[in-house]
């Protein structure tokens, strides 16, 4: 039996890529290098900040990282034009939370969680949020998905993780826990596979059997 429901933020909660490649696009900038594409973003979103910093500028400094990445960090883009939440969002909560613990598993520092207005307004449906400062292993190691579900008091195997990524089908997989894609097609080989979040009360309900 499911019990818990657990949520990625970007691509999931969030249609965010755009906007994700331009706020790092902006850092990189700030802090005297050439912006980084939408395209060449899409190969790297599920990367952490640091990683996408070691990966599209090829900096092993580790100062010059830790300068790159306060810019980052202290950097807030308010301009949330490029954002979109997926339909339904409020609504799939609510029906959710009518039977599951809801929680959020994100690769997004704590600061950069609930400042955005849309996920604002969700923040009392969830249980548990395990952002990256969390710990010390980051999906797809599991380590995240297994906190989460020590913070709920809730078996892993009692738990789905709803991610739109390989790594977040690998993490929830070593974890012991169902998984959905959100994706037009299941490449990644997880349980069940979801395009529209409005769809996900009856794939979970499917998953729960």
């Amino acid at each position: 039996m499911i019990k818990a429901v657990l949520f990625d933020v970007d691509g999931v909660l969030l249609d965010s890529l755009e906007y994700n490649a331009n706020s790092l696009a902006d850092v990189f900038k700030k802090a005297g290098y050439e912006p980084i594409t939408v395209e060449q973003y899409k190969k790297t979103f599920h990367f952490s900040l640091r990683k996408n910093i070691k990966h599209h500028l090829g900096i092993e400094d580790e100062a010059e990282i830790d300068r790159v990445y306060n810019i980052g960090t202290g950097k807030r883009n308010k301009d949330y034009s490029s954002l979109r939440y997926h339909d339904g969002i409020k609504e799939v909560h609510e029906k959710l939370a009518d039977d599951y613990l809801i929680g959020l598993v994100t690769s997004r520092y704590h600061a950069g969680i609930f400042d955005k207005p849309g996920l604002k307004d969700l923040k009392e449906y969830y249980s548990v949020v395990v952002g990256y400062e969390d710990t010390s292993k980051h999906k797809p190691d599991p380590e995240p998905l297994l906190l989460a579900c020590a913070q709920m008091n809730v078996n892993p195997a009692q738990c789905v993780y709803v991610g739109d990524a390989l790594t977040d089908i690998q993490a929830a997989k070593s974890a012991g826990m169902k998984s959905i894609l959100f994706a037009e097609k299941n490449t990644a080989s997880a349980d069940a596979c979801a395009s529209k979040l409005i769809d996900l009360p009856a794939v979970i309900k499917k998953l729960r059997g």
